[in-house]
C-alpha cells in the first residue's frame, strides 16, 4: 500500500498464505510458521513425522525407495510399507517413481540434525493446523499426529484415513482433497 498522500515508496504487505507440506514438508511447513507467522494464515500437513519415528520396515523401505541402486523389484517390494493397501502398490510407484531425487535424502538428513525438534514441532501462537495422517503409515506413523493435537488441542484438526498408508496423498487422492476444502472453508 501507498504511505498517506503518496509520499515516499510502496510498501508491500505480503497475504498470509496457508502453506501444506507432506512428510519432510510438514516439518518445512513447521518450521516457516515458528520462523514467519506472520506469513502464515494456516498449516497443512500431510503424514506429520517428527517425534515419534518410522517403524524399522518404513525405514527400510525409504532407504530403497531414495538408493538409485534399488531395482524395480526391490522398490516393489518395499512399497507395502509406503501404501498400506498392497492393491495400490504398482499405481502409487508408477505415480512418484518420476519423482524420486535419491540425492534429496542427505539433504534432508543434514536438516533434520542440524534444526531441532523444539524449533518446528508445535510452534506456538493461535494459528490452525490440519494434520492429516494414514493409521497404517510406517514412515510417519499417526502418533504424531495424535501427539499434535494433545500439545496444540483445539488449533488442530486431526483426520486420520483407516488403512491408509504414507503415500495417501497418491492413494486416497479425493478424501485428502475433501478434508484440506473442509478445513479451509
Amino acid at each position: 500500500t501507498m504511505r498517506r498522500g503518496g509520499q515516499g515508496r510502496a510498501r508491500r504487505h505480503p497475504r498470509r498464505s496457508d502453506v501444506a507440506g507432506h512428510a519432510f514438508g510438514n516439518r518445512v511447513a513447521r518450521t516457516l510458521a515458528a520462523d514467519h507467522p506472520e506469513l502464515v494464515r494456516t498449516v497443512i500437513l500431510f503424514a506429520a513425522g517428527g517425534k515419534v519415528p518410522p517403524t524399522p520396515n518404513g525405514e527400510h523401505a525409504l532407504k530403497t525407495i531414495f538408493d538409485p541402486a534399488s531395482t524395480d523389484a526391490d522398490v516393489l517390494s518395499d512399497m507395502k510399507y509406503m501404501v498400506g493397501d498392497p492393491a495400490n502398490i504398482s499405481m502409487a510407484w508408477q505415480i512418484i517413481r518420476p519423482c524420486r531425487a535419491p540425492e534429496v535424502a542427505g539433504i534432508e538428513g543434514t536438516a533434520m540434525k542440524n534444526t531441532p525438534l523444539k524449533d518446528w514441532w508445535a510452534p506456538p501462537g493461535q494459528m490452525k493446523y490440519l494434520v492429516v495422517q494414514g493409521s497404517d503409515d510406517q514412515i510417519a506413523p499417526s502418533k504424531n499426529g495424535e501427539l499434535l493435537k494433545q500439545e496444540m488441542g483445539a488449533r488442530v484438526t486431526l483426520v486420520a484415513f483407516s488403512g491408509a498408508g504414507h503415500l495417501f496423498l497418491v492413494t486416497r487422492p479425493k478424501e485428502t482433497a475433501a478434508a484440506v476444502v473442509s478445513f479451509l472453508h
